[in-house]
C-alpha cells in the first residue's frame, strides 16, 4: 500500500471519471484497484529513491506529518498519473510523453526543490525537527554608550 498517494488523491487531481478511462483495463467501466495500487506503489518508490538518496531518512519519510504533507502526496499523485500515461503507447504524443507528463516533470521539479532546501516539506508555523529552524528567544535590543552620552545611543 503506498503511502504518498490513494484512489482518493488520484480522484481529486483529475476527477473520479479520468480515473475510471485511465485505470480501466478490463473494460467495466470501474477502476481497477489493483491497477492504481500498481501505479501508486510505483510512485511512492520512486518518491522514497528520491528523497532518500538525496538525505531524508526512513524515518523522517515514515512520520505521519510527512505523510499528510499535501505537497508531497500532490508530487506523488502527479508522478503516478504519468507512469500510467506512458504506460500504453496510445496515449503517446508525437513526442512519446503520456498525457500527465508536464505534471509529472513539474511534481519532480519541486521534489528537487524541496532537497535543495528551496521549498520547505513542513509548514513554517510548523514546532518539527524537519524544519531545520532553532527555536531561541528573540535577542535583547541593546544600546551601547557613546564617548559624548554614557547613556547610548552610541551603535547595537
Amino acid at each position: 500500500m503506498a503511502d504518498f498517494t490513494s484512489l482518493e488523491d488520484l480522484e481529486a487531481a483529475v476527477g473520479a471519471q479520468r480515473i475510471a478511462q485511465l485505470f480501466d483495463e478490463d473494460g467495466d467501466g470501474v477502476a481497477d484497484p489493483d491497477l492504481i495500487d500498481q501505479f501508486a506503489d510505483q510512485a511512492d518508490q520512486w518518491v522514497r529513491m528520491f528523497l532518500e538518496s538525496k538525505g531524508m531518512s526512513r524515518e523522517q519519510l515514515d512520520l505521519p506529518l510527512v505523510k499528510a504533507n499535501p505537497a508531497l502526496r500532490g508530487a506523488a499523485t502527479s508522478i503516478a498519473l504519468g507512469f500510467r500515461g506512458e504506460s500504453k503507447a496510445e496515449w503517446l504524443n508525437a513526442d512519446g510523453e503520456g498525457p500527465y507528463e508536464k505534471r509529472r516533470r513539474d511534481a519532480k521539479e519541486m521534489l528537487g526543490m524541496l532537497v535543495k532546501g528551496q521549498l520547505r516539506l513542513i509548514d513554517a508555523g510548523a514546532k518539527s525537527n524537519l524544519t531545520g529552524r532553532v527555536t531561541a528567544p528573540d535577542p535583547a535590543f541593546v544600546i551601547a554608550q557613546s564617548g559624548q552620552n554614557p547613556k547610548g545611543p552610541g551603535g547595537f
